[in-house]
């Protein structure tokens, strides 16, 4: 599931369009911006990317937004932490996997 990047808020399309949202992964829109807990709630991703510059000057990701997502027990993979964020897909199933930054 990749959540579009934009000033409103995505929930109503992921939870009111989609009769079962379900995500094994998540990408995070806007860098970590608001990720409602509806939609966490209803997608239930196992793994959520989040990409952002480290040190970026928006203060992004949200502490909210990581607080949401790890009480749901999503697993983070967040770029300006672990580096460049690889997934690799297969019939039925997604396996994320992280190259460290140097």
């Amino acid at each position: 599931m990749i959540s579009p990047a934009s000033t409103t808020d995505p929930t109503a399309f992921y939870c009111k369009a989609l009769d079962h949202p379900a995500a094994s992964l998540f990408r995070v829109g806007s860098i970590g911006s608001a990720t409602t807990a509806e939609l966490v709630d209803s997608a239930k991703p196992a793994d959520a990317v989040i990409s952002a510059g480290s040190g970026n000057s928006f203060a992004l990701p949200r502490r909210e937004t990581l607080k949401r997502l790890a009480d749901s027990g999503t697993r983070l993979y967040r770029t300006e932490v672990e580096g460049a964020v690889t997934c690799y897909l297969e019939e039925n199933s997604v396996t994320p996997s992280v190259t460290d930054l140097p």
